[in-house]
């Protein structure tokens, strides 16, 4: 990433390394929690099926919008709360979170929790912004047939965090955990 300023290229690689990053922790949380419940192990599973499908949706987006777009030009209209710093806060904590799974000693509340850190994350943001650019890629190349398809993803996403919530408030113990879940609706 160049350190100046950001592209819409960035945008996209940050964007797929941490929807694949976060799929890949899904999965693990699902084969180390899985013998706690099979409805947890589905959960998880589940949680990680949405994360790969967001990674697909970037790339068919990224390829649409370099139909419309040059996406190496500077990114003039982000919103502020995407930045390189923002990025790299969003790398470092799928570090921190990838470390804790190494260690293979977490509770459930303990993957309620990093999963609550994750979804809270500015990560959103990345692609909440790249649906937009989605979005104009496809009035500029007139595929409007593919409108309701970026409505159902925002519609995926908003399910994506209920879902978090119900399974927080069905097998975690702790309200100050549900609490923080109720928060990301």
């Amino acid at each position: 990433m160049n350190q100046q300023y950001l592209t819409l290229k960035d945008i996209f690689d940050a964007c797929q390394e941490v929807e694949l990053r976060v799929a890949k922790i899904y999965a693990k949380l699902a084969l180390l929690l899985g013998s706690v419940d099979d409805r947890v192990e589905r959960f998880w599973g589940t949680m990680s099926a949405e994360e790969w499908q967001h990674h697909v949706l970037v790339d068919f987006g990224r390829n649409l919008c370099e139909q419309a777009f040059d996406i190496n030009m500077q990114i003039t209209d982000l919103p502020t709360s995407i930045s390189i710093d923002s990025i790299d806060r969003i790398r470092n904590g799928l570090v921190e979170h990838e470390h804790r799974l190494a260690e293979m000693n977490l509770t459930l509340n303990d993957a309620f929790k990093m999963a609550i850190e994750i979804e809270r994350s500015e990560a959103d943001q990345l692609f909440i912004y790249l649906t937009k650019q989605i979005e104009k890629a496809v009035q500029e190349t007139g595929k409007t047939f593919l409108l309701g398809r970026l409505n159902r993803i925002g519609k995926e996403m908003q399910h994506h965090h209920k879902a978090l919530v119900v399974a927080t408030k069905r097998f975690s113990n702790d309200p100050d955990i549900v609490r923080s879940a109720l928060s990301l609706t």
